[in-house]
């Protein structure tokens, strides 16, 4: 199924497209889970220095494994979503559904750089 803006299915597909979206949300938790080790390769904010180096990579790592965290509840809540209304005939999702992922995901965002820039 294919979700368009308003959260009405406007695309079949086969029951295997259940199982490409559950691999490309393990694939982005373990990209994003790795990648939450490497600090060190992020682009930040702030000129990092030794003053402030261990608080900006413990912060980097920390938005890292939220934004991580975040993404699988929306891939789960999607699929979970698919599978119920596969059964009872409701599959769109609510109207304000991509709005509520986009202000979390930005909002998560905008957090971080603030908190980022407070503590240079």
């Amino acid at each position: 199924m294919h979700y368009n803006f308003n959260g009405e299915v406007d695309t079949y597909g086969s029951k295997s497209s259940m199982l490409i979206l559950l691999f490309i949300d393990v694939i982005c938790y373990i990209g994003i889970a790795l990648l939450s080790k490497y600090p060190e390769v992020y682009n930040y904010c702030v000129e990092i220095n030794e003053e402030n180096r261990e608080k900006q990579f413990l912060m980097a790592q920390t938005f890292m494994k939220a934004i991580n965290a975040e993404i699988t509840v929306i891939f789960f809540y999607i699929q979970l979503h698919a599978l119920i209304g596969m059964n009872n005939g409701r599959q769109n999702l609510s109207v304000g559904f991509m709005p509520l992922f986009l202000i979390i995901l930005f909002g998560t965002i905008g957090f971080y750089i603030l908190k980022s820039r407070k503590s240079k």
